[in-house]
This record gives structure tokens, sequence and C-alpha cells, in this order.
């Protein structure tokens, strides 16, 4: 093209070339040695190998499996060889592990990591020793033309039981981790603390060895919660901008898997604190046991003390996965446990907490709040606020998001929440919930008895409009009080491809003047929805339900407008004000839940 005049260019040309669609195919295969030189008998997940495996094509035209990953292996020290995969990310994260097949479905770069355990009677002085030669994609062979091979000799370390405290093998705990740090860990190490005060910040790092076979245990000697750590001046060193990621707590993971905390009291009265127990910088598989973790009720900015906080790093692979705190009583604070990874949609999100068998009490603004944990499981949980301690709950008392779908389904069950925050929130509330078929969200066998002091309140709450695939059944939710907004409650109109909400076998109660069901928005009341089936729904209040403000109703008119089967409109009447278990069987209407 040839142009003329102020607004053309002169002598551009345009070329075009054609371009015909292919399935997903391997051009090119790299291995990189990512080993240290040496390691420890009994290590788990030892990095070895770095596998990028580069494709074109498009996913429209066939996807490719890689089936087989073809090592050769040496050296006397390997136990297993196991392969992680981290999707596009180019940083290891040991969540998925190969098995069987792994599908390539688009052109770019796909990451594997080749890593060996150790065996637990290896010798100091042995070796180990792996070369990825190729791997195996269909009925094809792709071989590495210049494979990497990547070796490690086992060095001498320590394992066993030590003691802590005055006249022990440690004076200090920190003396015990330090020590541990320097020589490395051969095998699992409990340190028996004795029962006293331990005036200290602990930090517990990335300790050589370190893993699922060599685990690291802090518990009391005795077994009981006689052994208090306690930190009470918490310093920063002045404002920086990546001033969380310095955060630290009383006691603080970082980068260390697989430890332990059993049988302790841990505690600080500096309401500046971020954090009683810290876990941090990829620290996964911690374990919090028995423990008595408190603070001081913090409620104003400023007091942000969590008993278990984190701290958030918005890189790929860099969250805490399996993180299990259990058994323990949570008490004051600002949060109970604050669980989940980086914030950032595009990157990967963490996976496998729980939050199990625990009692909190008197959290500041939050008992549990997890965001983004795929697959977490709450069970089992006491949470109690009481109507004279100065809380100031903050939207949930359980507050919770999931953002992305997950192969494992993610469980509340089985918890009871006697609370009676002093300012308005829901004692569930629920942000988003991506549920799928396959591993629906499910909420059952909690029970909720909330005292309202305003219609602000909810004892259940759908908060959001991405709720999907969700099974709320077998849940006791009892409001009393003043003029509680709802006991079931969906703030939101549910976005399209949301839905699938089945409410089944629930007793939902409001003592006061509000609904027993508020849906907020008549689109909620559509087909495929929210599905109300063989409940016991009751409200002292004068109106029943709403949807939009002017779609309300009795319970005949609830049953009509949402397509509800077999519920029943009567009162429950229980034990006592705490134990909601039903006083009689409402004349079997209590005996006709369905599966």
């Amino acid at each position: 093209y040839v142009g003329a005049g102020s607004y053309t260019r002169p002598n551009f040309a345009i070329e075009v070339e054609g371009y015909k669609k292919k399935a997903v195919e391997v051009v090119g295969i790299t291995t990189e040695d990512i080993s240290t030189t040496e390691v420890l008998k009994g290590q788990s997940e030892v990095k070895m190998l770095k596998v990028a495996v580069e494709t074109e094509g498009d996913e429209d035209q066939g996807t490719l499996d890689i089936t087989a990953f073809n090592l050769t292996a040496g050296g006397e020290a390997i136990q297993a060889n196991r392969i992680f995969c981290t999707d596009n990310a180019s940083t290891f994260s040991p969540v998925k592990e190969f098995s069987e097949k792994y599908t390539l479905t688009k052109a770019g770069t796909y990451y594997f990591w080749i890593c060996s355990d150790m065996k637990s009677d290896a010798e100091v002085g042995q070796t180990a020793e792996v070369t990825l030669n190729s791997i195996t994609t269909g009925e094809e062979t792709v071989s590495i033309s210049e494979p990497a091979t990547a070796t490690v000799t086992i060095a001498s370390g320590k394992s066993g039981e030590y003691t802590v405290g005055r006249g022990c093998d440690y004076a200090t705990i920190q003396g015990a981790i330090d020590d541990l740090g320097t020589l490395g860990m051969e095998g699992p190490v409990t340190l028996k603390i004795k029962a006293g005060e331990y005036n200290e910040k602990v930090r517990i790092p990335n300790i050589k060895g370190l893993g699922a076979t060599n685990t690291l245990t802090l518990q009391s000697e005795s077994g009981q919660r006689d052994v208090k750590i306690f930190h009470n001046n918490y310093t920063t060193g002045g404002y920086s901008d990546d001033q969380h990621l310095k955060d630290y707590g009383v006691v603080t993971l970082y980068e260390a898997n697989y430890v332990t905390l059993k049988d302790l009291e841990i505690y600080t009265t500096d309401k500046a604190y971020k954090a009683v127990v810290m876990v941090k910088d990829e620290s996964r598989h911690a374990t919090i046991d028995n423990c008595y973790l408190h603070a001081p009720i913090c409620t104003t900015t400023g007091e942000n003390v969590s008993l278990v906080g984190h701290t958030i790093i918005d890189e790929e692979n860099r969250n805490n996965d399996y993180l299990t705190v259990k058994n323990c009583l949570l008490e004051g604070g600002h949060i109970g446990v604050s669980m989940g990874g980086t914030s950032y949609v595009r990157l990967p999100k963490e996976v496998g907490g729980i939050i199990e068998g625990n009692t909190f009490k008197n959290n500041g603004t939050k008992s549990i709040y997890v965001m983004d944990e795929l697959g977490v499981k709450i069970r089992n949980n006491t949470v109690i606020i009481e109507a004279d301690a100065e809380t100031k709950t903050s939207v949930g008392i359980l507050d919770m998001q999931l953002r992305d779908e997950y192969d494992e389904p993610t469980e509340i069950t089985g918890n009871i929440f006697n609370v009676a925050p002093k300012a308005y929130c829901a004692v569930m509330n629920l942000r988003q919930l991506e549920g799928t078929g396959s591993a629906p969200v499910l909420i059952a066998n909690n029970v909720i008895n909330m005292a309202s002091l305003s219609a602000s309140y909810s004892a259940f709450k759908f908060n959001g409009a991405n709720i999907k695939n969700v099974n709320v059944a077998y849940n006791t939710i009892r409001m009393t009080g003043i003029n509680g907004g709802a006991a079931f409650w969906a703030s939101s109109k549910l976005g399209d491809g949301y839905g699938n909400v089945s409410v089944v076998n629930n007793i939902i109660q409001n003592e006061t003047s509000g609904f027993a069901v508020n849906l907020y928005n008549d689109a909620n009341l559509g087909t495929g929805k929210i599905n109300f089936q063989n409940n016991v729904i009751f409200t002292a209040g004068e109106t029943f339900f709403r949807a939009a403000s002017g779609t309300t109703g009795d319970f005949a008119a609830f049953e009509e407008k949402t397509g509800g089967t077999g519920n029943v409109n009567k009162k429950v009447e229980f034990l006592s004000e705490d134990i909601l278990e039903p006083a009689n069987d409402l004349e079997e209407d209590l005996l006709k839940a369905q599966p």
C-alpha cells in the first residue's frame, strides 16, 4: 500500500499467514537439576529435577495425556520417587501428585517436579541419583535430548526425644530449635517441654530433613497444658510496604513443614501482636493440637491478634496448605482461626485445611475466618459468644468464601454455636461457595442458637450471588431475642448458572418478630435455585417470608412461591435454652426426614 496525505503513512504491507488448527502435542522437554548436595535419611519430597514440557496445539482439536515418566534411579538411599504437577506455574508445590495420567489441554509450558523420599535406614555417605529419560504420551515415547541428573548424599542429623527446661537437654525452646537447624533431622524429633513459663518468641524455620517421616513435635512433657509460652512485647522495626510479610506470632512457623504443637498454652497480652501462632511462608502440614491459645479481646483498629493467623504472599504456590487446628481452646483475640492463602483470582488457592473439635470463646470480631481454603473441613467445633463479653462481631462469626471449584468437598458439619453477639452479624456468613455436582458443599448437623438484638441479625446467611451446589441438611437454626432479621437469609440475587441449593430436613426457627426465611429477590424463587424440602420452619413474626420487597406472605405463600414440598409450619420446643434437642417429636413431624 502506498499512502499519501497527513492521515496516512506511506509504504506499509500486511502479511497474512494461514494456520491450521491441530491437536495438542509435545514439542520439547527440558530438565534441570534442582537438588541440594546433602540430605538426611528419612527426608521426604526431596526436590531433584524440574521438568518443563512445552506444547503446541488447540484444545478443541484434542488433548494429550502423559501416562508415564520414565526414570533411571540409582544409589542406595532412595525409598521412592514421586512426581508433582504445578500446571503452568513454575514454582514448586507438593499439592498435586501425578497418578496414572496428566492431561495437557492447550499450548504452553507445563511444569513437573521429580522428588525423592529417602530411606529411613539409609546410612551416612550413601547416595541417591535420578535421571528423567523420556515421557510417554499416548502411544508415543518422547525422549529428552540432554537429560539432567540429580545426585544427593546422605548426611547425619538428629532424631529422637529431647527435653526442654531447667536441667534438661535444652534450657529454652528456641535453643532446641536452633540446634536442630544447625544439625538437621535424620528422623522424627519430639521436644518434651517441662511444666513452667517460657517468656520467649519461638521461631521455627525450615530445618534440613524435616518432612512427612522426619516430623517435629513440640509438646508438654506431662501431656497437660502446663507449659506456658508467652511474649508481651511486639516490635516491628518501623513501617515498610511489606510489613505484613514480616509479621510474626508468639510462635511462628516459616517454611516449616510437618510441625506439630501439642498440649501447650500459648498467649500474649500485647494487642499489637498479629498472631499467637503464625503460620507463614509455605509452612505445610502444620498441626495445632490440644493447645490453649488466648489473648485479650480485640475489637478496635490496630488490635489484630489472630489466635491462629497467617500471612498472604500473592505469588504462585506460596500457600500454607493442609493446616490442622484441632481439640484446642481459643479464647479472645481478634479472630480465632484465620485460614486461607492468596486472594488473587488467577493464582492457585490454598487447600486441605481442617478446623475440628475446638472450642472458640468470645473472639473479638470472628471465630472462624476462611477465605479460599479449598476442600476445608470445619467439623465438631463449639463456638460461644457471651452476651456480656465485649465483642464486636464483624459480618460473620463463621465468615467464609470459596471462589474456586475443587474435587474434594468442603464440609461444615457438627458444629454448635451458642452466641449472643453485641454487634449485628450472621452466625454463618457464606459469601461465595463454588461446589460442584460431584463434590457439593455440605453444611449439615450444625446447631445455631443465636440471640438477636436487631433486624440486621441472621442465624444463617448466603451473602453473595455466587452460590452453587450446596446441601444444607439436618441443621437446627434458632433465633431468639429482639427482631431477628431472618433465621435463613439469602441476601443477593443468585447469578446465572448458580443455585442447586438444597435445604432439606432442617429446623429453621425465628422466635422473634423477623422472617423465618428471607430470599431477597424473586429470582431466587426460580426452579433450580433454592429448594426447601421436609423442613420444620417457624416464625413468631407476622410475616413468614419475603423475597422481593413486594413478595411476602405466610407459610402457604412460601410453599407456593418456592415450590417447597414436605415442609411443616410448627414451633419446636427444646429441652433447654442451651441444649437444642427437641422436647418431643412434634406429632411425628420430626420423624419425616428424607434422605
